[in-house]
């Protein structure tokens, strides 16, 4: 068992390590442990950009994880487990550290006029109207459920990248007002977990429609630019499993 070295509260440090007892033991079901961590999770602080990050990119882990146990994945969820007790420890800023090696990106560069700037208002002002409301769920894709469904829409698999693409950049700007807005990013990563899904389920585009919906243009170079983005600039929102 990887060692774990604590600096938070003695509350939180005795939860975790009553989670990481139980993998000795095997007496906890994946549920059980899913739910003992997100109450770990939940009592972090979020007082700061970095820490909301952190802490946002923790409960969807854990919410993929509960979606996992829910179609048995059951060697998914464990996985995502030990994403979780791995990175609690470690620090909040790593999380929104910006690859000092990323490429320029296009659209990445400075905003010549970000004041009084049309085209970024409509963003944000999109972008803020949508948070305000939960998002839709994004369940395991799985050789029965393919979650998207169309090309359009909210399961789309043109829409929901180059949707993620949006929210992507409005997170990741550093001219943008919604900079590490945790909010943004679990909908990106919820949106692009679920497409590489996909993906790996049906990279051969065997299963038939609407399993083969993510092998089109659009939907392609939605998709990829955005997984690239976001590991070029940002590769540490992704957790090892992901």
């Amino acid at each position: 068992m990887k060692r774990f070295t604590f600096c938070f509260s003695r509350s939180i440090a005795l939860a975790v390590l009553c989670i990481l007892s139980s993998y000795a033991t095997s007496a906890q079901s994946l549920s059980e442990r899913i739910t003992q961590l997100t109450t770990v999770v939940s009592s972090f602080p979020d007082s700061t950009a970095a820490q909301q990050v952190k802490k946002a990119i923790l409960e969807l882990a854990l919410e993929r994880a509960t979606n996992a146990v829910a179609v048995s994945y059951d060697q998914e969820a464990e996985d995502l487990i030990m994403d979780v007790l791995g990175a609690i420890d470690q620090p909040a800023e790593e999380f929104i550290e910006r690859n000092p090696d990323a490429s320029n990106l296009n659209g990445f560069g400075p905003i010549l006029t970000p004041e009084n700037n049309p085209y970024l208002e409509s963003m944000v002002s999109s972008a803020t109207k949508a948070i305000e409301t939960a998002d839709k769920e994004f369940p395991r894709t799985t050789p029965d459920q393919p979650v998207y469904n169309d090309l359009g829409g909210t399961y789309g698999t043109r829409s929901a990248p180059s949707l993620s693409r949006n929210y992507f950049w409005l997170f990741a700007h550093e001219q943008s007002p919604m900079r590490f807005n945790p909010e943004l990013i679990k909908r990106v990563l919820r949106r692009m977990h679920t497409f590489a899904d996909l993906v790996s389920l049906n990279s051969r585009s065997q299963l038939g429609n609407p399993h083969n919906l993510w092998f089109d243009q659009f939907a392609i170079d939605a998709a990829f630019s955005s997984f690239f983005e976001i590991a070029e600039l940002h590769p540490n929102l992704l957790l090892p499993c992901l």
